[in-house]
């Protein structure tokens, strides 16, 4: 085999790597809302006192930086019951809990869930890698009496 067509097949077997690569790659918007799913799967099999331990743990399945699972609910009023990497905000009243535009973040993505089962939101919230306040997306999903959530920081 010459050498130029030695060449043209691997420059083709790279093109094609690179497609599939690109093709099937998941979005991070992809990988929180399998969080989120996995995360759901895991409540179910396991319980909820299983699993909201397993969210609280910042070295556990379902924290992996700035993509990890925390729990909303609304009852008795809207708080964050568990999250991996800021504890005090565990039980913290945050019925007018407002992003920097003014959006009452957790009130709005529970109604959400409520109302829908599941879906995407978005608001600004503080990274907690960079410290800085960023735009983020999330996907929210109603389990029981509380709201699974996951997201990512769009930079």
């Amino acid at each position: 085999m010459g050498h130029k067509k030695l060449l043209c097949i691997v420059f083709s077997v790279m093109i094609f790597m690179a497609f599939i690569g690109t093709t099937f790659a998941a979005s991070a918007e992809d990988e929180a809302k399998g969080l989120v799913l996995k995360a759901y799967d895991f409540y179910k099999k396991n319980g909820k006192d299983v699993f909201m331990n397993e969210v609280k743990n910042p070295k556990g399945q379902f924290a992996k930086g700035e993509l990890y699972v925390f729990l909303w609910s609304w009852t008795p009023h809207y708080t964050c019951i568990a999250h991996p990497y800021n504890h005090k905000l565990h039980m913290m009243n945050m019925n007018e809990l407002r992003d920097p535009d003014g959006k009452t973040f957790v009130k709005d993505g529970v109604e959400l869930a409520k109302s829908k089962g599941e879906g995407w939101f978005e608001y600004k919230y503080t990274n907690p890698v960079t410290k800085k306040i960023e735009p983020k997306k999330v996907y929210v999903k109603k389990a029981d009496d509380f709201v699974i959530v996951a997201g990512v920081y769009k930079k």
